[in-house]
C-alpha cells in the first residue's frame, strides 16, 4: 500500500463516522475496500486532502460494486439496490462539498464557520478543531 498503511485506518474511520452520521446507505466493507484501492497509490495520506479525494473517487465511481483487490470475495457490493446506491452518491457530493466549505473557512480563520462545516460531515463527535 504504498508505505501508508498505518494510515489507511483513520482515514477509513473518518469515512465510517460520516457514514453513522448521515445514515448513508452504504457497506462499510465497500467504504474499507474503496479505500484500501485509493491508498495502495499514495506514499503520504493527508486526512483533510485524502479524504475530499477518496470520496471524490467514489462518487465518480458512482458507488458501483467493485472487484476484490485480493480477489478473494470476487465483487463487493456498495448497496442494497440502485436507489440506495444514487442515495449514497448524492450524499457523497453533499460532504465534498460540506468538507470545501470547511477548507475555506480554514483559510479565513473563521473557526466557527469550519465547525458548522465538520458538524454536517461528522455530526457532533467530531472534535473541535485545534488550530
Amino acid at each position: 500500500m504504498g508505505g501508508c498503511f498505518r494510515s489507511v485506518k483513520p482515514l477509513v474511520r473518518l469515512l465510517k463516522a460520516w457514514k453513522h452520521n448521515v445514515g448513508a446507505p452504504v457497506s462499510s466493507f465497500y467504504l474499507e475496500m474503496r479505500t484500501a484501492e485509493y491508498a495502495a497509490e499514495e506514499t503520504v495520506i493527508l486526512y483533510d486532502v485524502d479524504l475530499r479525494r477518496v470520496i471524490n473517487d467514489i462518487v465518480a465511481y458512482g458507488a458501483r460494486d467493485m472487484t476484490d483487490p485480493a480477489h478473494i470475495v470476487g465483487r463487493i457490493p456498495a448497496c442494497a439496490s440502485d436507489e440506495k446506491r444514487r442515495r449514497t452518491v448524492g450524499m457523497l457530493s453533499t460532504a465534498i462539498s460540506d468538507l470545501r466549505a470547511a477548507d475555506e473557512a480554514k483559510a479565513a480563520g473563521d473557526r466557527h464557520r469550519y465547525w458548522l462545516a465538520m458538524l454536517n460531515v461528522f455530526g457532533s463527535g467530531y472534535p473541535w478543531p485545534t488550530w
